[in-house]
């Protein structure tokens, strides 16, 4: 998912019968065109995609899924996965997170939704709510003085549509138990460095949170348990990984996609975190790599 340099979040709060829907986008939520998706990660959130024409490759710690036009998938929280686009082809991806409305309250609705989120991976072919998501996206990008009504209507429409195709009689797998799901601040430090770990910044992350850089880096600690730099070093090693397995670019085009000004400091980053060289490490991957080329031939 690309994001402006000061992307806008905007949360939409969504209530059916005794269950809480908080959906969080920001204002480009289409991604598109790209072979190569993202690092390996996971949220405290679940994560909504919806293939609007083309297709993308699903990659989760379960397996790959391929997504069609039409399909629809959900990824459970805790669950490391990653996404790989098809060139000419969109996708729509949302967050949100589920809630009783009320303890005291009767919570059918609520139970019926934890139910269809149980499965780590949902997967739900040429989806039926199709021109509902289609205008969603018309919603998103429209200036319609009732443009948030008309988003949280498709919403509704979509989670609705999604209760009645799922068939809750399935045995799914359990989610695990993720505490403070609905953590706004968490949910932008998170997709901040997925998106943004090439050129990340501390001043420019803490500026986002409304916070001191010193408060950004505590929160950051109690995260991750690592630092701003020990966390952004990380996501980058694991994309150099990831480009090494599945592209063909140099070891210095990797350096420059991963965020850094030359191949020297790449080099020693690497080296210190894996142990190995850049090389030494593609060589190793190059059996995978032609894995997945068999089974998607279109990569």
């Amino acid at each position: 998912m690309s994001h402006s340099a000061t992307p806008e979040y905007r949360e939409y709060h969504l209530t059916i019968g005794d269950a809480n829907f908080f959906f969080i986008s920001d204002t480009n939520f289409i991604a598109e065109s790209q072979h190569l998706g993202v690092t390996m990660h996971s949220h405290k959130f679940y994560e909504l995609f919806y293939v609007l024409n083309g297709s993308m490759i699903l990659v989760t710690e379960h397996g790959n899924t391929q997504l069609n036009e039409g399909d629809f998938a959900c990824i459970s929280p805790g669950v490391t996965h990653t996404t790989i686009i098809h060139p000419n082809s969109k996708r729509l991806e949302m967050v949100f997170s589920l809630e009783r409305s009320s303890s005291k309250t009767n919570h059918k609705y609520y139970q019926a939704y934890k139910t269809i989120f149980k499965k780590k991976t949902l997967h739900i072919p040429s989806f039926s709510g199709a021109n509902a998501f289609k205008r969603l996206v018309r919603y998103f990008t429209s200036e319609h003085p009732d443009k948030n009504e008309l988003i949280i209507a498709c919403l509704h429409e979509i989670m609705i549509l999604m209760k009645a195709t799922q068939n809750t009689e399935d045995s799914p797998l359990e989610m695990m138990n993720v505490e403070d799901s609905n953590n706004y601040r968490n949910y932008l430090i998170d997709e901040y460095f997925v998106n943004k770990f090439q050129h990340a910044s501390l001043s420019n992350l803490a500026h986002l949170l409304h916070l001191s850089p010193q408060q950004t880096q505590r929160i950051i600690k109690n995260i991750y348990h690592q630092t701003f730099t020990e966390r952004v070093t990380q996501m980058r090693m694991e994309y150099a990984k990831k480009l090494l397995s599945e592209s063909r670019l140099s070891v210095s085009q990797i350096a420059t996609e991963c965020g850094y000004t030359g191949s020297n400091g790449f080099f020693v980053a690497f080296k210190k975190h894996f142990g190995t060289t850049p090389k030494e490490m593609r060589k190793k991957l190059e059996p995978q790599m032609d894995e997945m080329r068999s089974n998607f031939p279109g990569l």
